[in-house]
């Protein structure tokens, strides 16, 4: 085993011992020791910091004197508090453990600058760096195998990476290939639901992204992965533009794959177009037909090959699944070596709500909460009121409070008069992994009685406390997996967006612990469903059907309504 020449501290031994016998098999590391390190300890552990080895548009990647690989957060100043890269790639890499995905080793938190540093093994190359060589098929087998591999990991665990191109797949010792940057990343994200399209970088970025599609699915990366696997049998990308124009992209997307309004291939295409200006739709190509197979032909005449890059290089309603595409014949060359040499526990789809119950019933629901129960609503009551006035995410204010609740529960007592800070503390983490609309710091310290800096270092007492876990399931995701299970016409949807109403406009929520509000969700669901036939709701709907949106400004007109007061009342039996 390699050792370190510094003093190592007696409290990261155990760890020291894990990460040095990990460097030749990264993939071996496991994730129970404590990730924060204080900078005397993170130096000793990883060595110091040599030279710059890669650098990107918000983090820099320095060599150590231990070989390993420190990746640095470009900072942006303590006035915006913890910067927000860095929070969702630690915290992602800390939540995600598979052959296929980068570990991450420990964490160091600069406060005199706001900087978070995180460790990692050294990487031989990125793919990128590697792609200079000819890849035989052989070899783009057991690439794309792993790449698949793991991003049908992360989906089955609801994180969509978004920014899947060769140099974010690392190569390590035995051909071992791991995803990477997860600075861009979605967390609980499932179908159906609103997402940014600035993502991905353009030459690998999906067709629907570039048509403002914001209703996009986890197909995305399937997209980038087959974009990867085009460049490793040709030896360029086809995709590639020299300006950042999306037009000259989509036409070259065309160009490859054919016309989407042929034969009403992708039928969004027409619905997408009418929103773009007349440049970009005098810039596409008219009526193209689907070349692929033909270009492809040039390089290879493996039939299989050219099979599965027809269901992932193509629009999104025919593109297949990344879980999907690993039964596919192609692998069978490679698929029992691969499982073999780096093996994981088979790729299970999360459910939303079986995931909140079962993280749940795991953490102690502290006691402190319960002593101050006024405080604890009137200030999440408080929160509530930012989140609305701000078109904040639900999932913001159910993670605060998840944060704050777990925070309780693992320390022993609170100062009372620091419990606003906590959860000053906790509303800056949430509102920076699940919103646009992100409040710097200093307009926190401007709404309450506290400072920048306190805020700051209470956000990283609850990030070392809690170890970085904090990529959880909320009442919040609960309530969008279920509505995005059902179609629009369902009355089953109309109960779920009834349901969060219901739970984000009655105070006694706060009172709760989270899997006992998922428990009452539950409830109200079913008990609304049956509902449906009364005449109490025939008047409630006025005798026809009622809007998403008529709903939700009814029941803000109305939260008193006997229908409601029925439902929470049998509830509140229940509990």
């Amino acid at each position: 085993m390699e050792s370190s020449s510094h003093k190592v501290m007696v409290p990261t031994l155990p760890l020291v011992e894990r990460i040095f016998a990990a460097k030749n098999n990264p993939g071996s590391f496991n994730k129970k020791s404590k990730l924060y390190m204080t900078s005397e300890e993170f130096t000793d552990v990883f060595g110091k910091q040599l030279y710059i080895i890669g650098r990107g548009a918000f983090a820099v990647v320095q060599l150590t004197d231990q070989n390993f690989a420190i990746k640095q957060f470009i900072p942006d100043g303590c006035t915006n508090g913890i910067n927000f890269s860095a929070l969702l790639e630690i915290s992602i890499l800390k939540y995600l453990d598979h052959p296929n995905i980068l570990p991450i080793y420990g964490v160091n938190f600069y406060l005199n600058k706001c900087v978070f540093s995180f460790a990692m093994p050294l990487a031989q190359k990125s793919l990128e760096n590697e792609m200079v060589k000819h890849f035989n098929l052989y070899r783009r087998k057991l690439v794309m195998y792993q790449i698949l591999r793991g991003l049908a990991y992360c989906h089955s665990k609801l994180i969509w990476h978004l920014d899947i191109k060769p140099a974010n797949i690392l190569k390590f010792d035995n051909n071992e290939y791991k995803l990477a940057d997860f600075g861009l990343s979605e967390i609980y994200a499932i179908n159906n639901k609103v997402y940014s399209v600035d993502i991905m970088t353009p030459s690998y970025r999906a067709p629907e992204v570039l048509m403002g599609d914001k209703y996009y699915t986890e197909t995305v990366d399937v997209w980038s992965a087959g974009v990867i696997l085009l460049e490793l049998i040709i030896g360029k990308n086809l995709f590639r533009v020299t300006t950042r124009e999306k037009e000259r992209e989509m036409y070259n997307i065309i160009d490859v794959i054919g016309s989407p309004n042929i034969d009403n291939v992708w039928p969004k295409f027409e619905e997408l177009r009418s929103k773009q200006s007349k440049s970009f739709n005098r810039e596409l190509p008219r009526l193209r037909q689907n070349t692929l197979v033909e270009r492809l032909e040039k390089f290879t005449n493996d039939q299989n090959e050219m099979s599965i890059l027809q269901q992932m290089v193509i629009w999104p309603n025919k593109r297949e699944k990344a879980i999907n595409l690993l039964n596919h014949q192609y692998f069978d060359e490679v698929r029992v070596l691969i499982e073999g040499e780096f093996p994981a526990e088979p790729i299970i789809q999360s459910r939303c709500g079986k995931l909140m119950l079962q993280q749940q019933i795991k953490i102690e629901t502290s006691k402190l909460h319960g002593k101050n129960s006024v405080f604890r609503i009137t200030t999440f009551s408080w929160i509530l009121q930012i989140t609305k006035k701000h078109n904040m995410q639900m999932r913001t204010l159910f993670l605060t409070y998840l944060l704050y609740d777990m925070y309780l529960s693992n320390v022993d007592s609170i100062p009372i008069h620091k419990e606003q800070l906590i959860i000053l503390a906790a509303f800056s983490i949430a509102a920076k992994l699940t919103d646009d609309s992100i409040f710097s710091t200093s307009e926190l310290s401007y709404i309450s009685e506290y400072t920048t800096e306190q805020i700051v270092n209470m956000g990283l007492t609850i990030l070392i406390t809690l170890d970085f876990n904090i990529i959880f399931p909320t009442c919040a995701d609960f309530s969008d997996y279920m509505m995005s299970d059902t179609t629009p016409e369902t009355v089953q949807k109309l109960m779920y967006n009834l349901m969060a109403v219901i739970m984000t406009n009655s105070d006694w929520v706060f009172e709760l612990d989270q899997h006992e509000i998922a428990q009452s969700a539950i409830n109200i669901v079913s008990q609304l469903y049956q509902l449906t036939k009364t005449e109490c709701f025939h008047q409630l709907k006025g005798g026809r059907s009622l809007s998403l949106e008529e709903i939700v400004e009814y029941l803000n007109d109305h939260t008193k309504h006997d229908l409601i007061n029925m439902v929470l009342s049998d509830i509140k039996k229940v509990l």
